[in-house]
């Protein structure tokens, strides 16, 4: 497919309407469902906090522009 979107550790994307940055900093693959480990800076708390979110959940947000991908 020419429009794929890939994720790879070290990208980064911001959410709509959200001024944190999002860093993918590990991508686990070997899941049956990929999971994707982000992480960003509080700004209220000032320490870093992590999530994990579903590989395809993440992909299609980019795709239909719920997420944007830093410039």
């Amino acid at each position: 497919m020419e429009n794929e979107i890939k994720l790879k550790v070290g990208d980064a994307f911001y959410i709509k309407n959200d001024p944190r940055k999002y860093h993918v900093i590990e991508i686990l693959e070997k899941e049956r469902y990929p999971q994707v480990v982000l992480k960003y800076y509080g700004k209220h708390k000032q320490w870093w906090h992590y999530e994990i979110e579903p590989k395809f959940s993440i992909i299609e947000r980019l795709r239909i522009g719920l997420y944007r991908r830093e410039p």
